[in-house]
């Protein structure tokens, strides 16, 4: 269960009682919201928070890259206000995808730093065209 800021903000408090016998793993992750607070991305989950960033990606990337695969493939986590993939427009993206971009990048870079190993590809990637390995496919006709 991934705690962020349950103590300036205890509506996020997730009780003790719905771990309880199930072998359930508190970790923690940073809340970008902090004032003045910059997010650090972690390489050891096991006593480093994870770095949110803005978005559920941000750490879910970290944690697979914890596991250390051989390579990891981002579909469907573009950052663009151009629309989604079913052509639908986005009304008011609270996400602001300027800043994740940048998120991005950072967290491109620290893969590369810590995991040179294992390959990122993007793939249609629109706000992240050439952050990771992009790949580019047409829909199954």
């Amino acid at each position: 269960m991934g705690l962020t800021s349950e103590d300036i903000e205890p509506q996020r408090t997730i009780p003790e009682m719905y771990g309880e016998g199930e072998d359930i793993f508190r970790y923690r992750t940073d809340w970008e919201h902090l004032p003045l607070f910059e997010t650090k991305f972690s390489y050891d989950l096991s006593t480093t928070a994870l770095g949110c960033g803005g978005t559920v990606v941000l750490p879910a990337l970290q944690f697979a890259l914890w596991t250390h695969p051989k390579r990891i493939y981002l579909v469907g986590c573009d950052t663009t206000t151009s629309g989604y993939f079913d052509n639908k427009k986005i009304n008011g993206n609270f996400l602001v995808p300027n800043e994740l971009v940048k998120k991005y990048s950072e967290f491109a870079n620290f893969a590369q730093q810590y995991y040179p190993d294992v390959e990122i590809i993007s793939i249609n990637p629109v706000g992240l065209k050439g952050i990771f390995n992009d790949e580019y496919q047409t829909k199954a006709v």
